[in-house]
């Protein structure tokens, strides 16, 4: 295979983004960033080799959201180098960390014309995440959520509410609902 520039797989997506402006560029990363062989055991697994995170740093997002049912499938070591990647590459993350702390701490965006994007990252289990792939006092993982409850959602404006302050803008972004479905329910 030839190589590739690495703005390649956006097809026309970066000059669109040019071209609207947007104050923050955050995305969803549905996969791991990752040479590990511990493959998770789920059946459908995904992962990206880190020597192509330029493919990402070229877009010049300012968030990657990691709370999803695919960051994990590659085990601990997989999201242990994710993490790492996107440390040493400067792109900010949240959603999952090597503790339940870094997991839920949300990643802030400054705005250029001053204030900040707050982006927070959480999973529930109805989206396939496992409950085992939550973070822990010492164990790397994602924030997952309990429930889709008023509880839940009283973590969530307490995470908000505990860094927000005056002209931040919070934005939750949340993992969740049925996969692998066709049809959408009624209800």
């Amino acid at each position: 295979p030839r190589k590739v520039d690495e703005a390649y797989v956006w097809g026309d997506a970066l000059s669109e983004l040019d071209r609207e402006a947007p104050d923050a560029r955050i995305i969803n990363l549905e996969t791991s960033i990752t040479t590990s062989l511990s493959l998770a055991p789920k059946g459908i697994n995904y992962k990206m080799n880190p020597a192509n995170i330029g493919c990402l740093a070229v877009a010049r997002i300012d968030c990657i959201v990691l709370a999803n049912n695919h960051v994990l499938d590659w085990d601990e070591p997989g999201l242990v180098e994710t993490l790492d990647t996107l440390r040493l590459a400067g792109l900010a993350y949240a959603g999952a960390g090597l503790d339940a702390d870094e997991a839920a701490a949300p990643a802030v965006i400054k705005l250029a014309g001053g204030g900040r994007v707050l982006v927070f990252s959480f999973a529930l289990e109805t989206s396939g995440v496992p409950a085992s792939w939550a973070a822990g006092a010492y164990k790397p993982g994602i924030n997952l959520l309990a429930d889709v409850s008023a509880r839940s959602l009283e973590q969530i404006a307490r995470s908000v509410q505990a860094i927000k302050q005056p002209g931040d803008l919070a934005v939750a972004s949340i993992h969740w609902g049925g996969n692998w479905g066709y049809q959408v329910p009624a209800e």
